[in-house]
């Protein structure tokens, strides 16, 4: 679709530092997915890609240090995708959820909350929990298990908490 070719080529401009130009597109793409959930609610691909859109935003915004826009924006790719969970059973759509929560729990570091990011990397280790055991032989979903327990092991030393820390 456009809207993915949109959210590709912002990357990709993303990586070469032309964040203005990212911006565009990924507001562009996120527009355009709005409109298509709008006329199809019931769509869980339109809403899986808005969701992404704004989860591409929230890490352009991170990457810029525009942290209570990062945060705003995974905060709402966080909602479509709490709602995906609540209706489907797809394990993709948790596996996508613990994501946000992970990337929440980031940028919620960097702004020194650190008792929200713990309650963010919980759920995301939860979640990551969750999609693992449902295929133990999905090394990804084990990854990303794995990615869940460092972030709580680097929020624990940050804190000064070692005993903590050495446990994730």
């Amino acid at each position: 679709t456009l809207s993915q070719t949109l959210i590709d080529r912002g990357t990709l401009l993303q990586e070469t530092r032309e964040y203005e130009k990212a911006e565009g597109d990924f507001i562009e793409a996120r527009e355009g997915l709005f409109a298509l959930c709008e006329r199809d609610a019931k769509n869980y691909e339109y809403r899986r890609h808005l969701a992404e859109a704004y989860h591409t935003l929230g890490i352009l915004y991170e990457d810029e240090n525009r942290y209570p826009q990062s945060l705003a924006a995974y905060e709402q790719g966080r909602q479509i995708r709490e709602q995906l969970v609540s209706e489907s059973e797809d394990r993709e759509f948790k596996r996508d959820l613990g994501r946000s929560y992970g990337y929440l729990g980031d940028v919620q570091i960097a702004m020194g909350e650190y008792q929200a990011a713990l309650r963010s990397y919980n759920r995301s280790v939860d979640l990551r929990q969750a999609v693992a055991d449902t295929n133990p032989t999905d090394h990804e979903a084990r990854f990303q298990l794995a990615r869940g327990f460092r972030n709580l092991g680097h929020l624990r030393r940050l804190q000064n908490d070692l005993e903590e820390a050495i446990k994730w």
